[in-house]
């Protein structure tokens, strides 16, 4: 009668699971939110205060030469960021970044501005879509892209958000822009990436999930400019096992009492 996911995703169920009728089947989103956003934020940190510099300078006992030249960074503190995907994660993103005094820009899906009935973490997240300054439709996304510092990625796989982050997106964004993928793989055009960043249309990018895991020691991402990638590890912690108990305990107490399940796939 119910199948309960561990994962936040669920792209890898065929259909007649997913659309089985007398069967309910539960994500595990929200219990990653924190750690994974955190990751983003770090990420965003990263590029902006440049902390691979300091860490080369370090490995060769040397000293910048010009400290505005060499080492002048930029701070998060009104940058704009954009987050495709509103969902647990993109709303404890956009939680994060505005205590950092970013702007927020945020894509509407199709619950709107609010979320629908999942599991959070109390105090975490924007359960009521009031962070955003501006907000953008997926058919808008085009348009919108070439005001943002950073684009954060937490959109799920789907036939239309396959290849979303392509050349032409990567082609309207600022130079300086920075991508940062802790989704799925398949959003970005792998190729259209790379290129982007060789040719310094972009300013860099940070990607925790491949189209190929674990990603293959020949992949060009390996070598392209600009990039960090991490091995899938961004949810893993203490604290989101911890919270991946307490959404599967919340969901036995309801499923026992005859109460709706939190992260329903519908």
């Amino acid at each position: 009668q119910w199948i309960q996911l561990l994962s936040v995703g669920y792209d890898h169920l065929d259909q007649a699971v997913l659309s089985h009728p007398g069967w309910s089947i539960t994500h595990g989103g929200g219990a990653s939110a924190v750690p994974i956003a955190e990751w983003c934020v770090g990420m965003m940190l990263r590029f902006a205060h440049r902390f691979d510099d300091i860490a080369n300078y370090q490995r060769h006992r040397s000293w910048w030469s010009d400290r505005i030249r060499d080492m002048t960074s930029t701070t998060l503190r009104n940058a704009v960021v954009g987050i495709l995907g509103y969902g647990a994660i993109g709303q404890e993103v956009a939680r994060q970044c505005a205590v950092l005094g970013m702007q927020v820009h945020a894509s509407l899906g199709r619950h709107g501005k609010k979320r629908a009935d999942t599991f959070a973490v109390t105090g975490t997240g924007d359960p009521n879509g009031e962070v955003p300054v501006q907000w953008f439709a997926l058919d808008q996304f085009a348009e919108a892209v070439g005001a943002f510092d950073y684009l954060v990625l937490s959109l799920r796989s789907t036939a239309a958000t396959q290849n979303i982050i392509n050349k032409n997106i990567l082609g309207r964004c600022k130079n300086t822009a920075i991508l940062i993928n802790p989704a799925r793989g398949d959003l970005i055009d792998d190729t259209a990436l790379t290129c982007a960043l060789s040719q310094g249309q972009i300013g860099g990018a940070a990607l925790d999930v491949f189209r190929i895991e674990p990603l293959p020691s020949d992949s060009p991402l390996y070598g392209t400019p600009n990039i960090v990638i991490s091995p899938h590890c961004s949810p893993e912690s203490a604290f989101f096992r911890h919270q991946l108990d307490a959404c599967i305990r919340q969901n036995i107490g309801r499923f026992a009492s005859g109460k709706p399940l939190v992260n329903l796939i519908q």
